[in-house]
């Protein structure tokens, strides 16, 4: 007896082992979307444009996912561009967010290794804390909730504003030269938001800023940069522009005498950016064990936006004036990648010759939901998380 008790449960084992490596085997054109695996159904054969919803219907085209047999190639990708089809953003596995003209050709898209087109359910239009109702008290508004939405660029932010109007959506914030708005919505209207065309993405607002700071110029290794030696490395960042972005004017002082600039800061009081500012650049003028590490540097000094949209620093990044920001504040322990992380890496990759810096924040002793534990899942803020 107990022989065959043993034999069915390997046998039991054995079974199991099949229907988790089948199950696996199922999941090889299933894309990973929020820690959730959504299954596309292989469709080409059959699909017409008519079987795409209204609200995937914008400006003479569509917006939903095509997925390939195999990623495509460069001609491929080449050949896509020639017929002004977009694929926006490649989401893994093998899938892309397209916008195609209503004109295209479902026989070129089967010839170009297309296996599937769909629409995007609103649902993965929402951020998770959205859809698990985790609304921070900074992002409520009597019965309201305060959100980001990001919107397609096939139209203008004034038709988005305007049909949101005639909803009845509030708009608290919008961005010049960006395609993301800050609203003000009933809590009971995300599905029907999600759902419009024009709708790329909304997220909750982004939660308050925490300021970060941490000194030493040992610590970070630029005394071997700048040795104050005359044969040592003497990197003192002369040419180069700073910006540091935090609580108000920096200074007045006289480790920045003639390299500052505060003509787009206000607010004056505040010691953080002073302190953040003489890490940076600080000459040691006064004390030279507080030379900062880039001495030589021309500082231009803006007020914090937590979303780097602000006129000011766009307008210094844009012109050429700064080479490198920094940012010693924190958006909240892990808030993922958010539409500030994207506008952040879509800024590094637009301007080569720029790079953000930010602080790694005070949050140590937190785990900060990374699963890494509490001495190194801990970077703070959605804006820090970009990955090029």
């Amino acid at each position: 007896m107990k022989r065959i008790i043993t034999k069915l449960k390997w046998l039991f084992s054995i079974l199991t082992i099949l229907f988790f490596s089948n199950s696996f085997g199922q999941t090889e054109y299933g894309i990973q979307l929020q820690d959730e695996t959504i299954e596309i159904p292989e469709n080409i054969e059959t699909f017409q444009w008519g079987q795409m919803p209204e609200s995937s219907r914008i400006n003479n085209g569509y917006i939903g996912w095509v997925q390939f047999f195999e990623t495509p190639v460069q001609d491929i990708q080449n050949s896509f561009r020639a017929n002004e089809l977009e694929l926006i953003e490649y989401i893994p596995n093998k899938t892309y967010l397209f916008y195609f003209p209503n004109s295209t050709s479902i026989e070129f898209l089967k010839n170009s290794g297309v296996r599937s087109i769909v629409p995007v359910d609103g649902q993965y239009k929402l951020s998770p804390n959205l859809k698990n109702g985790i609304i921070g008290d900074w992002a409520s508004e009597g019965d309201n909730i305060l959100v980001t939405l990001q919107f397609h660029k096939y139209v203008s932010v004034d038709y988005v504003i305007n049909d949101l109007a005639r909803k009845q959506i509030s708009v608290k914030q919008q961005y010049k030269g960006s395609n993301n708005i800050d609203l003000s919505i009933p809590n009971n209207c995300l599905e029907d938001l999600s759902n419009l065309p024009y709708v790329k993405w909304v997220e909750v607002l982004v939660a308050p800023s925490i300021k970060d700071d941490t000194r030493g110029r040992s610590l970070h290794r630029s005394s071997n940069l700048d040795t104050q030696t005359g044969a040592g490395r003497n990197y003192t960042g002369a040419g180069i522009g700073v910006m540091v972005r935090d609580d108000g004017i920096v200074g007045p002082h006289i480790d920045f005498q003639g390299r500052i600039d505060n003509s787009m800061a206000s607010g004056t009081g505040q010691t953080h950016g002073d302190g953040v500012g003489g890490i940076m650049a600080g000459a040691g003028n006064l004390d030279p064990s507080m030379r900062g590490m880039a001495a030589g540097s021309n500082v231009f000094v803006v007020n914090y936006a937590s979303n780097f949209l602000d006129s000011a620093t766009q307008t210094y990044i844009n012109n050429g004036d700064v080479q490198i920001t920094n940012s010693s504040y924190s958006n909240g322990c892990n808030d993922g990648y958010t539409t500030i992380t994207q506008t952040v890496d879509t800024q590094t990759r637009d301007i080569p010759t720029l790079l953000h810096v930010f602080s790694a924040g005070n949050s140590n002793n937190n785990n900060c939901g990374y699963g890494a534990g509490d001495q190194w899942g801990n970077i703070t803020g959605g804006h820090k998380q970009g990955k090029m």
